[in-house]
């Protein structure tokens, strides 16, 4: 069915009333402890504290999974990757506030903007409302913070700085005007503004240009003065 196990014998396990526990907790996202009050094991049910088996498709390009699948022999449906999030997002209590970072990254990938703004809202105000119930006044979860930045950049700004190739592919978020922000790549400093219709950069470099990607498409950008590109 295309739905990746969390490991060996995960499908074995039994799977737990979420709606029953929400409605008796109403705060859930520490599953295990709740578990454990009541003798119970989290080990003996389909429970995530947070996107375990989805975070390969946080740290890798999806091209590269499929090959890597493919390789090992496995033919999965095209839509695979829709079916692992919704399949997890029913099994995960997000005891962890980064979860929501990287489901939020997978929702966009997957097309499902609301979802990803959803789960973008709540990963960014995590700590402004104390969702984990009292730890906010031991300290900010500092690693949810950046990664809101990171899915702001990579995900929403679409910028991709992984191959030797500054590419973009921006897909904002309805509410989102336009994001602008600066970077460095090969010692070449960049400044972005990027709206739903056309990207503003300067490259500031001792190079004449550079060539980067919009949209899979290569464009050769003239440094040391603002350019636009419309986003087709």
């Amino acid at each position: 069915e295309g739905i990746l196990a969390q490991y060996d014998g995960y499908f074995d396990l039994k799977e737990l009333d979420w709606k029953a526990y929400k409605e008796k907790y109403e705060n859930i996202y520490r599953m295990d402890r709740i578990l454990k009050t009541e003798g119970k094991s989290c080990d003996d049910y389909k429970v995530a504290k947070q996107a375990d088996t989805l975070m390969i498709f946080y740290v890798l390009e999806k091209n590269e999974i499929d090959e890597i699948l493919n390789d090992l022999g496995y033919k999965l449906p095209d839509d695979y990757l829709q079916k692992n999030l919704n399949y997890y997002l029913q099994r995960t209590s997000h005891g962890s506030t980064l979860s929501r970072v990287v489901h939020a990254q997978l929702a966009n990938i997957t097309g499902d903007k609301n979802l990803s703004w959803d789960l973008y809202k709540n990963a960014l105000t995590s700590d402004f409302v104390d969702v984990q119930g009292g730890t906010t006044g031991e300290g900010i979860h500092s690693g949810v913070m950046a990664g809101t930045i990171l899915i702001a950049l990579m995900s929403y700004a679409g910028l991709d700085i992984k191959s030797s190739t500054v590419k973009f592919n921006p897909n904002l978020p309805k509410y989102w005007r336009k994001i602008s922000f600066n970077f460095n790549f090969v010692n070449d400093n960049y400044e972005c503004e990027i709206s739903e219709k056309e990207i503003k950069l300067k490259i500031n470099s001792d190079k004449k240009e550079v060539e980067i990607e919009i949209g899979n498409k290569a464009h050769e950008i003239e440094c040391n003065k603002w350019m636009m590109v419309e986003i087709c």
